[in-house]
Order: C-alpha cells, then structure tokens, then sequence
C-alpha cells in the first residue's frame, strides 16, 4: 500500500476515551507521512457525542497539515448520531472502502 492514505478500523462501543486512543494512532499515521485517512466504521456498534467531538478535532488537524479525514461503512447508530449533530455535513462519508477508492484514491497527491 502506498502512503497516500491510511485505513483504521475501529470497533465496538466509540467513546472518548477510544476516540482518544484513536486520535494517538492518527497522529502517529500523519507523523510517518500519511495526511489522508479512511475510518472503516463497519465495526463500530456505538459512538457517543464526545467521540464526534474528537473526531472533529481530528478532522482540523488533518485538514491544518493539508489532509482530509473520511469515514466509511457508517452503521445507523452512527449515521444518526452525525445528523443529530450535523457533523453529517463537514465529514466525506462513503458507504464502502471500495466506494472511497472508486470516488477518491485516484485524486489525492
């Protein structure tokens, strides 16, 4: 795999303190180069406001350092989760990795 982007897949239960320790492995990712990030949520049964609120903070982040963060495969939890707060509208979703990659692998430099 090339260092264009990087792929995480969280599971279960999303709450702060995983949205934590998810947020330590990102900067990890962007630390070795990687300014592009894919969060598989398939995994994810449960994400509570506070791992939105983090996963804001990684989205500035990324976005400060001239990346994007993308999340997939949104169960309904979440999906609901994101429109009750209207972060639905700042994230780029995308209903599958291999949506992701047909939409915008091919465009990130």
């Amino acid at each position: 795999m090339s260092n264009l982007y990087k792929v995480f897949n969280p599971s279960g239960i999303i709450d702060e303190q995983a949205a934590e320790n998810l947020r330590e492995e990102i900067r990890s990712a962007t630390a070795a180069g990687y300014r592009h990030i894919l969060i598989d949520m398939h995994g994810v049964t449960f994400m509570n406001s506070s791992a939105v609120g983090i996963l804001v903070t990684i989205l500035k982040e990324l976005r400060n350092q001239a990346g994007e963060l993308y999340l997939c495969a949104l169960s309904d939890q979440v999906q609901v989760m994101l429109e009750l707060s209207r972060m639905n509208l700042i994230f780029r979703c995308f209903a599958s990795i291999r949506e992701f990659e047909t939409k915008i692998v091919g465009s990130l430099s």
